[in-house]
Parts: C-alpha cells; sequence; structure tokens
C-alpha cells in the first residue's frame, strides 16, 4: 500500500478544496490564453507553456482532419489560430476540434473544397443523414451504410 505524499493534505475541508479548484481553473484558463496567470505563477512559463499546449492542438487536428489541413495549405497556422482565438479551450477529441474548426471556417466562407468534402463526409458519418455536395460540374453525394460511407461522384 502506498503512502499519500507528504505535500498533500488528504484531509482538505471543504473551503480549501474549493480554493483549490478555484486555482486550478485559473491556471488552465491562462494556459488557453482566455485569462492572465493566476498570482504567483511566472508569466513567461505560463505563455511557454500555452504555446507548446496551441501546437500539440494544431497538429492534433491537423492529423485527424488531413484534407482541410492540406487544402489550407499556409494559411493553415493562421486560420487555426484565430479559430482558437474565438475557441479557446478544446473540445473533448481532436476529432470533434477539426469538426468545429470546419464549421467556423464554413462560416466564415474560407472553406475550401477538399474541406468542404471532408466537413460533409464527417457529418454523414456523424449523424446518419445523406447529404449531396454540388460543386463545379460535380455532384457528390455521401450515403452512410451501416458503419462504412459511400460516396458517388458524378461528373458533368
Amino acid at each position: 500500500m502506498t503512502t499519500p505524499s507528504p505535500h498533500i493534505d488528504p484531509a482538505l475541508s471543504d473551503q480549501d478544496r474549493a480554493a483549490l479548484a478555484r486555482a486550478q481553473a485559473e491556471l488552465v484558463n491562462a494556459l488557453h490564453k482566455s485569462a492572465p496567470p493566476p498570482e504567483g505563477f511566472n508569466p513567461e512559463q505560463i505563455e511557454t507553456a500555452s504555446d507548446s499546449l496551441a501546437r500539440k492542438r494544431s497538429r492534433s487536428v491537423q492529423k485527424s482532419w488531413p484534407a482541410t489541413a492540406a487544402a489550407l495549405g499556409d494559411a493553415f497556422d493562421s486560420r487555426f489560430n484565430s479559430y482558437c482565438a474565438e475557441h479557446p479551450a478544446p473540445p473533448e477529441s481532436p476529432l470533434e476540434d477539426g469538426f468545429q474548426f470546419a464549421q467556423w471556417l464554413a462560416r466564415q466562407k474560407l472553406l475550401p473544397p477538399d474541406g468542404r468534402l471532408e466537413l460533409t463526409r464527417h457529418r454523414v458519418r456523424r449523424d446518419g443523414f445523406p447529404r449531396i455536395l454540388f460543386s463545379k460540374r460535380t455532384v457528390t453525394l455521401f450515403i452512410r451504410t451501416g458503419k462504412s460511407l459511400r460516396v458517388i461522384r458524378l461528373k458533368f
């Protein structure tokens, strides 16, 4: 059996637990750049950690939404940073973060055609409703059949 760390009092009062929870929330908000660093923390170290977390978040979204990332090319970083400024706390998964990012791009009218295809594929997988996507001289039909997704393209 392990013994508790001598630095943590296992018998914290409710008031101490609440204070600890507030301090943790302040730190998380600072790391997501939605609040200043809490008192007692080095702002430069918070900034370094925050930048590292932002790069990790960006790479995760690039891996889970490769077509959108590739279609944005060099503009990906600046657009993702703009999205993060409005949505500092990431959702529970990179796939969901990418989904929200693609929707944000679509609302901004910045989503490239390959990103539109990837977003539509994800929506069909997510809710099962078939969709039709129209683009220049192409109609694309997305249908979910069981666990797989069928994509039919008609060019004219």
